[in-house]
């Protein structure tokens, strides 16, 4: 391996645990939130909450345009010129944030919501413009292989507002408390945000050239679509569901599920926004180290979201009602079922960056609209025949679309080896899968732990996983 590989694999590591340690601090803090809003408000109210803050994520995908890629595409390949960059991509951002505003801010005037879920939406709307700029922050941390910054902003600001939403709620506060306290704590975070990378990064100064701001905007959209898609694959069903069915008391069994499936979707979208640069700058190099990491990201996320899902199918009937009540007994039997999204969803998210590092944005545009497309028509197709359900089948229908493409058109260009990224792990994953099912009836952790263990040869040839094992010892002993 070369020295560049070395440092590479170095930076993505240490960038993706930076980014990784964030994000599971933010989402856990806001999960653990989520949990004690589930209980005190029942299943209804959470449910439409959690409508609205997902028609917030969907605004954000447009708010965000794809610029962060782009920003750590162009760092990661040219730092000479990041002063420029961050001043074209931070004027775009001000510009895409206010729009994202205005278009989750004109859902409120739907006759059909009730004057608390209009309030929520306004305030929602107001968070966009603020996690937008918030998010460029962390983005241009990732984009300069500092995210250890990050980690300690979303530390600081996530505890920040758990600690004021329970304050609150302590006090009587309902969800419109909840939502504006929301609100606020992203606009500290932008603000602060903006003031580290002009401080201790590089000068922000806005930039108005009409050309730059069109090529970047056009790029832009690409990657916009692709979160887009992303967003409705993980949200858009949720939202489907309450328009077109409105089950109150189901909503909220969803919402749960769908958090902690965004929850542990963070962690393969985590550690390819950290590998993006470096993926970035291996392409422009022509080295082919970005074949190496891809194959071992990809192993480790076959593997890491099959075990997870197979933990779920146990655990789940459990822990749900443990945490959030009785009342949510649906979401535990629907947990064991989201959470095999996983696996399409990281192969979504960890070949997309391959195809972005590789300058392919609306090839791997068009292929997330594919997907998303899918998963609405799946889903309209067998929603009065499935119902809650069907949120799971269009889901799966339109991601394993979406990472099929990408899988194919990878291999097909040589940027990856099909056999080292898919065929050896898909075997170990079939004979564990198997194995477990099997299992499962008679004896559910004896099921898991043999699965888990069978699991375990996707990451390595047994040959070389008895080696490594071994070489571990050794250094124990």
């Amino acid at each position: 391996m070369s020295g560049s590989s070395k440092t590479g694999n170095r930076s993505i590591a240490r960038n993706s645990s930076y980014l990784l340690g964030a994000k599971v601090i933010s989402r856990g803090l806001r999960l653990i939130y989520a949990v004690v809003l589930a209980r005190l408000f029942g299943p209804e109210l959470f449910g439409l909450f959690t409508y609205a803050q997902f028609w917030h994520v969907i605004f954000m995908s447009l708010a965000m345009f794809g610029t962060g890629r782009i920003l750590s595409r162009q760092i990661g390949s040219d730092r000479s010129n990041a002063e420029s960059y961050v001043g074209i991509n931070i004027s775009l951002r001000l510009l895409t944030s206010l729009i994202g505003m205005l278009g989750c801010g004109l859902l409120a005037l739907d006759p059909g919501l009730t004057p608390e879920g209009r309030d929520l939406l306004l305030l929602f709307a107001l968070a966009v413009p603020a996690r937008s700029l918030a998010s460029w922050a962390q983005q241009v941390f990732v984009a300069f292989e500092v995210a250890q910054i990050g980690l300690r902003q979303e530390l600081a600001f996530r505890s920040l507002e758990v600690v004021l939403g329970l304050v609150a709620l302590s006090l009587g506060g309902g969800l419109l408390s909840v939502a504006s306290i929301h609100a606020v704590t992203w606009m500290l975070q932008a603000l602060a945000g903006w003031r580290l990378v002009d401080s201790q990064l590089i000068t922000v100064r806005l930039d108005w050239c009409r050309p730059a701001l069109m090529k970047l905007a056009t790029n832009g959209a690409a990657f916009m679509l692709t979160g887009l898609s992303l967003a409705i694959l993980m949200q858009g069903g949720l939202i489907l569901y309450k328009l077109l069915l409105d089950e109150p008391g189901e909503l909220g069994q969803l919402a749960i599920v769908m958090q902690a499936l965004g929850l542990l979707i963070m962690v393969p979208k985590s550690i390819s926004s950290a590998a993006l640069p470096v993926l970035s700058r291996w392409v422009t190099e022509g080295a082919g180290d970005e074949q190496r990491t891809m194959v071992l990201m990809l192993r480790t996320a076959i593997v890491g979201a099959v075990g997870l899902a197979l933990l779920s199918v146990v655990v789940g009937p459990v822990l749900i009602p443990l945490l959030v009540g009785v009342e949510y007994q649906l979401a535990a039997e629907l947990l064991g079922l989201a959470l095999w999204l996983l696996l399409p969803l990281s192969l979504c998210v960890l070949i997309n960056q391959l195809m972005v590092a590789h300058g392919e944005f609306w090839r791997a545009s068009l292929i997330s609209v594919t997907g998303a497309l899918t998963m609405l028509v799946v889903m309209l197709l067998t929603l009065t025949e499935l119902g809650i359900y069907s949120v799971f089948l269009g889901a799966a229908a339109g991601a394993t679309l979406w990472s099929a493409l990408e899988a194919w058109h990878v291999v097909r260009s040589g940027w990856l080896s099909g056999v080292d990224a898919f065929v050896r792990v898909g075997a170990a994953v079939a004979v564990a899968v198997l194995s477990f099912w099997l299992l499962l009836d008679f004896a559910p952790w004896l099921a898991l732990s043999v699965g888990w263990l069978l699991l375990l040869p996707g990451l390595a040839s047994p040959l070389v996983l008895w080696r490594r094992l071994r070489s571990l010892r050794v250094k124990v002993d």
